[in-house]
C-alpha cells in the first residue's frame, strides 16, 4: 500500500484503515466529505487517516486495486463574507477521491474521474525508419509512484493488417548533446520486418495509470495532424528510393550538376543553388520512382553561405509521402560553417515538409519578411522538422516574428539559438512548436517541452495555444527544463490561454528549474493567475525548482462566477507561494480553486520564503487554509534553508540548485518518487531518501 497520509490510523483485520466513526460520506466534489460534528484536526501531529481502494493498473499492463492513505486535513469554512466560521459538518481531505474509488467504512459519492496521463511523443510525425525504430514517449500523471509516472505504457506499431505490441514499465534516458538535460521516458525498439514496406505505419500507445483508466492515443488523445498528443506515424522504408543532390555556392554548377541514389556521383557535380538542385531532385524522382515532388530526396550544402529559395512548388505529394531533406554536406561538424540564410529581401516559400539538419540558419534582413513559410492553415498537416539546428538570429535587425513564417506543426530537435525569435504573433499565423532538447528560447509558439536549457530574455507562454490558425493545446508537458529569464515586465514561465480553458487533456509542469534572474518583484512562475478567469484541470506540477521570486498559482481572485480550478502539486521548491480566493476578491462566489487552496492533491512543496503576505497557513492567507502533508515554509527574514550549491536566481542565472549539506528541503516519501532520475541524470532514491525539487543531491 502506498502511504498518501500520514501515520496510520486504526486498521481492521485486512489492513485496511477504515474512516474515523464520525466519517460519513466523500462528497461529489472528491476533495472534501461529510463528517458528523467533527473536531479540530491535527494532521501533523494527530492524524486521521483512512483506506481508499482504487482502480489501477500493474506494470504487466493488467487491472488492479491500489490502496492509499488519506489523511482528513481540516474542517471546511463558509465562504466570504463569513469566513470565519465552520460548516457543520464538511472536512477536506489530503487528496482526491475518484468515483469507483472504495472508501473503507464509508460511502464514495465522489463524480470526479480519475485524471488523464498528459503525454508527449519525443520524436516527430513520419520518422523514416529502415529495418528498426526506436520510439520513445514522455508521461507526467498525478499519482505518479515507484520511480515511475504510471505503470506501464503499451506500443502498438500497425500497417492495417499487420500488428505488433509491447508493454513497456521500464523506463529510459535520453540526454539532450546542446542542453545536457536527461528526460526520463518509456521507450521501445520495433523491428519492422514483416509490416508493408514504403508507407506510413501508425504507432499508437496506451498509458496505464497507477491510479485511473487507460488512456489510448488514437481514442483519448488529439486527433491527427496534431502537435499534441495522438497516434503519430513511421515510415517504414524498405525500397523508397532515394535521390541526392549537392549545393555548392562557390564551385557549383546548374548546368552541370547531377542527381543521383549514389551521394559521391552527386557530390561530383554539385550544382550552385538550392532551387535548381530541388528542381532537378523532382525530375529524377519522377523519372526513376514515379513521384513527381522531391519527397524522401536529400539536398545536401557544401560548407559555405547559401541562400534559401522558393521551394514550396517543388513539394506536392499526399500527406503519406515524406519530407525533403536538406543537410550539411560534412554532417554536424560543419553545422557552423554551413550557413542557409534569407534573402534579405523578399519572402520565401518552404516545403509543405521538410527537415533541416546540421545547419546554422541564419537571419540578415533589416526589413521585416518571411523566410520559411508555407502558408499552413488552420489543422495543417504541414510540418517542418530542425534536427540539430543552430538558430542565428543576430545578423539583421529585422523583428519580423514570423521570420519563421506559418510551417504548421514545427519540431526543433537538439537545436541552439543566440537570441530570441520564434514568438508566434500574427493571428493568422499557425506555428506550433514542439521543442526537444537544445537552448532555444520558447517564446510563445511552443506547446511542450522537454529537456531544454535557455538562460536569456525569453520565457514560456502559452498566450496564443489556439488563437487564430493555432490548435488548442490537447495536453501539454513543460519537463525535465532549466530556463532563466532577467525581464521586470513578464514572467519567466507563464500559463496565458486568453479563453482557452485547459480540459481533462490537462498540463504537466515537471522536473524543471525555472530562475528569475532580474532582482524585482516580478512573476516567476504565473500559473492560470492575476485576473485569470478560465477553467483549468489536470494540472500536475511535480519536482520543480521555481526561484529567484514568486509562484502565483491557480488565482480566483476576480470577476463573479464560481471558476472551477484543480490541480496537484507535489515535492516542488518554490521561493515564495501565493493563492487568491473568495476573501481577497470579497466575493463568496470565488471559490473554484479552492481544492488547490486546502491542499488536496498537494505533499511535501517547500516555499521557501512563505508567500507575499503574512507567510502563514490559514483562512484566506496566499500560501494556502492549511499546511499540506510534508510542507515546510519560511519568511522573507528566516527562509527554508534549501543549502543550493550555487543559486544564481537572482543574478545571472544558470544557478546550480543542488541541496547541499544541512538542507532543509523535505524529503520525497518512500515509494512515491515521480521519476526514477532527475533532469542532470541523476537517481531520484524512492527509499525517502530524496529531497523535494528538480535537483537530486550528490
Amino acid at each position: 500500500m502506498i502511504g498518501i497520509g500520514i501515520g496510520l490510523g486504526r486498521r481492521g483485520t485486512d489492513g485496511a484503515a477504515p474512516v474515523p466513526a464520525l466519517f460519513q460520506a466523500a462528497n461529489a466534489d472528491g476533495w472534501t466529505a461529510t463528517y458528523a460534528s467533527p473536531p479540530a484536526f491535527d494532521p501533523i501531529g494527530a492524524p486521521e487517516t483512512f483506506t481508499v481502494t482504487r482502480q489501477g493498473f500493474d506494470a504487466a499492463g493488467n487491472a488492479t486495486t491500489p490502496a492509499d492513505t488519506l489523511t482528513v486535513m481540516s474542517r471546511l469554512r463558509q465562504p466570504f463574507p463569513n469566513q470565519t466560521s465552520l460548516t457543520a459538518d464538511q472536512v477536506t481531505l489530503s487528496d482526491f477521491v475518484h468515483a469507483g474509488d472504495t472508501v473503507a467504512g464509508a460511502a464514495n459519492n465522489s463524480t470526479r474521474a480519475a485524471p488523464r496521463p498528459v503525454c508527449l511523443w519525443l520524436q516527430p510525425d513520419l520518422v523514416r525508419a529502415t529495418g528498426s525504430v526506436t520510439v520513445r514517449l514522455a508521461v507526467a500523471q498525478l499519482h505518479a509512484r515507484n520511480g515511475r509516472p504510471v505503470a506501464a505504457v503499451k506500443f502498438i506499431l500497425s500497417d492495417g493488417t499487420a500488428t505488433v505490441e509491447q508493454i513497456v514499465s521500464t523506463m529510459s534516458t535520453w540526454v539532450s548533446v546542446e542542453s545536457g538535460r536527461s528526460v526520463p521516458h518509456h521507450a521501445h525498439t520495433f523491428p519492422l520486418a514483416g509490416f508493408a514496406a514504403n508507407v506510413p505505419l501508425t504507432l499508437d500507445a496506451i498509458v496505464y495509470p497507477h491510479v485511473g483508466a487507460a488512456f489510448q492515443a488514437s481514442v483519448h488523445g488529439a486527433v491527427a495532424p496534431s502537435i499534441s498528443f495522438g497516434n503519430t506515424r513511421v515510415f517504414n522504408d524498405v525500397s523508397y528510393g532515394t535521390a541526392h543532390v549537392y549545393v555548392d555556392a562557390v564551385s557549383g554548377n546548374n548546368g552541370t550538376g547531377v542527381a543521383s541514389t549514389n551521394p559521391a556521383t552527386a557530390a561530383a557535380s554539385p550544382f550552385l543553388n538550392i532551387s535548381n538542385a530541388c528542381t532537378a531532385l523532382r525530375t529524377f524522382n519522377n523519372a526513376n520512382f514515379s513521384r513527381d515532388h522531391v519527397s524522401g530526396g536529400v539536398i545536401r550544402l557544401v560548407a559555405g553561405t547559401h541562400i534559401f529559395q522558393t521551394l514550396g512548388t517543388t513539394q506536392t505529394g499526399t500527406m503519406a509521402d515524406l519530407p525533403v531533406l536538406i543537410e550539411a554536406a560534412g554532417g554536424y561538424a560543419t553545422r557552423a560553417t554551413t550557413i542557409l540564410r534569407d534573402n534579405g529581401a523578399s519572402n520565401t516559400t518552404s516545403p509543405v515538409r521538410a527537415i533541416l539538419r546540421n545547419l546554422t540558419l541564419r537571419r540578415t534582413f533589416t526589413t521585416n519578411l518571411n523566410m520559411l513559410h508555407n502558408s499552413a492553415a488552420a489543422a495543417s498537416p504541414n510540418f517542418t522538422v530542425f534536427d540539430a539546428v543552430a538558430f542565428d538570429l543576430s545578423g539583421g535587425s529585422g523583428t519580423n516574428s514570423a521570420w519563421i513564417g506559418a510551417p504548421g506543426r514545427v519540431w526543433m530537435l537538439d537545436c541552439t539559438s543566440n537570441g530570441t525569435g520564434f514568438t508566434t504573433a500574427s493571428s493568422t499565423n499557425n506555428k506550433v512548436i514542439n521543442l526537444i532538447g537544445g537552448t532555444v528560447g520558447p517564446g510563445s509558439g511552443v506547446y511542450n517541452m522537454a529537456g531544454v536549457k535557455f538562460i536569456g530574455d525569453d520565457g514560456y507562454t502559452s498566450a496564443v495555444h489556439g488563437t487564430g490558425n493555432r490548435e488548442a493545446a490537447k495536453g501539454n508537458i513543460i519537463g525535465w527544463c532549466h530556463l532563466g529569464r532577467s525581464n521586470t515586465a513578464t514572467p519567466a514561465f507563464q500559463t496565458s490561454p486568453g479563453t482557452l480553458a485547459i480540459g481533462a487533456e490537462g498540463f504537466a509542469l515537471v522536473g524543471n528549474v525555472v530562475e528569475d534572474l532580474d532582482g524585482t518583484t516580478a512573476t516567476n512562475l504565473h500559473l492560470w493567475a492575476d485576473g485569470n478567469v478560465i477553467p483549468v484541470q489536470n494540472i500536475v506540477v511535480q519536482m520543480n525548482t521555481g526561484v529567484g521570486e514568486r509562484t502565483n498559482a491557480l488565482y480566483q481572485d476576480t470577476g463573479t462566477a464560481t471558476v472551477a480550478k484543480s490541480g496537484s502539486f507535489k515535492f516542488n521548491v518554490f521561493t515564495k507561494f501565493n493563492i487568491k480566493t473568495d476573501v481577497f476578491g470579497a466575493n463568496g462566489n470565488l471559490i473554484g480553486n479552492w481544492p488547490v487552496a486546502f491542499k488536496c492533491g498537494a505533499r511535501c512543496n517547500a516555499f521557501l520564503e512563505g508567500d507575499n503576505n503574512n507567510s502563514a497557513f490559514g483562512t484566506g492567507n496566499w500560501m494556502g487554509e492549511v499546511r499540506g502533508l510534508g510542507e515546510v515554509a519560511g519568511t522573507t527574514a528566516a527562509p527554508v534553508a534549501a543549502a543550493f550549491a550555487n543559486p544564481q536566481a537572482p543574478g545571472a542565472g544558470n544557478g546550480d540548485y543542488t541541496p547541499g549539506p544541512g538542507s532543509a528541503l523535505p524529503f520525497i516519501p518512500a515509494g512515491l518518487a515521480p521519476y526514477p532520475h532527475d533532469q542532470l541524470g541523476r537517481a531520484v532514491p524512492d527509499d525517502g531518501s530524496a529531497r523535494v525539487g528538480a535537483l537530486m543531491a550528490l
